[in-house]
């Protein structure tokens, strides 16, 4: 598998905590579980190959599920706390898992760039970039040709302090369209969810599938700012503007797997959805981790 010589360490990074794999096993709450398991199941199936890279992969609950499934994983973040901890619940796997996964504290830029793989995911890590197109084709770099690229984000504005950007779906297309085509773009409960394969063809109907996906997000954007709002000002009055906002922000169900504290959110947008099917069956292709199971 891949493997880092040296790790890129970097110095007083800036750091928003993250309780990713505690959400996904419903330590946090029911709703927070339902929503960290449905989006992390999601990235998982879609991965095509034998080699992933997970880009941000926090606590690694994605990277050691796609182990467990059979892929050789590699998962960087820049946090080294959350390193720490997904090298602990590395070391709590068979050996067999445990030897197809490697985590490395470093940051995309420090990533080896010929280092390649069949499928590179992004959970809920776009957003945090203001360089996005910068961040997103260097990513895309490291898909090799024929290989899987999987995003998740936020469609349009969520509010928390770390998001830099505001992406739509045209976003995404205008910086990797004419590498990759399109085998799924949805919206679902107000993430954009995109996988496409490198294969040098832009599809013809890219851009109308980016018209139909932000139609339709669209729909929910009035119901999440008010809950938002509506969290928000209870929150600020209690914290203060800042870390009230942060509060709030958890309540409208990010998938970092914030404790929540505000629930206000909890009902936004639920389950509307438009499912782009390109190649395959919605683009899954007979993926493995249709069946995650967590312990």
């Amino acid at each position: 598998m891949p493997s880092s010589t040296t790790e890129n360490k970097p110095m007083s990074a800036i750091v928003w905590p993250d309780q990713i794999n505690q959400a996904y096993k419903g330590e946090l709450g029911d709703e927070a579980g339902r929503k960290a398991r449905d989006r992390i199941n999601w990235m998982c199936a879609q991965a095509q190959g034998e080699t992933v890279l997970d880009i941000g992969c926090s606590q690694g609950i994605a990277t050691l599920l796609l182990a467990r499934e059979g892929f050789k994983a590699v998962g960087i973040d820049i946090s080294e706390d959350a390193i720490a901890y997904a090298r602990a619940e590395q070391q709590k796997e068979l050996p067999s898992v445990a030897e197809r996964i490697e985590f490395i504290w470093t940051d995309l830029a420090g990533l080896d760039a010929g280092l390649q793989f069949d499928t590179v995911v992004m959970g809920e890590v776009l957003e945090h970039q203001a360089q996005t197109e910068r961040f997103l084709k260097r990513a895309a770099s490291h898909v090799k040709a024929g290989g899987t690229l999987v995003v998740t984000v936020p469609f349009g504005l969520h509010p928390f302090p770390d998001h830099k950007a505001t992406i739509f779906p045209r976003d995404i297309l205008d910086i990797i369209g004419a590498e990759f085509s399109v085998n799924v773009m949805e919206v679902q409960e107000s993430y954009i969810r995109l996988t496409g394969v490198k294969d040098g063809s832009a599809g013809a109907d890219s851009l109308e599938k980016a018209v139909k996906v932000t139609e339709t997000g669209a729909l929910g954007v009035p119901k999440i700012l008010r809950s938002a709002c509506q969290a928000c000002g209870g929150q600020q009055e209690e914290f203060g503007m800042e870390e009230g906002a942060r509060r709030a922000y958890q309540g409208v169900g990010h998938g970092h797997g914030q404790p929540p504290e505000a629930r206000a959110g909890a009902d936004h947008a639920a389950g509307y959805r438009v499912r782009i099917e390109g190649r395959g069956e919605s683009g899954d292709r007979g993926s493995r981790c249709g069946r995650t199971r967590t312990r």
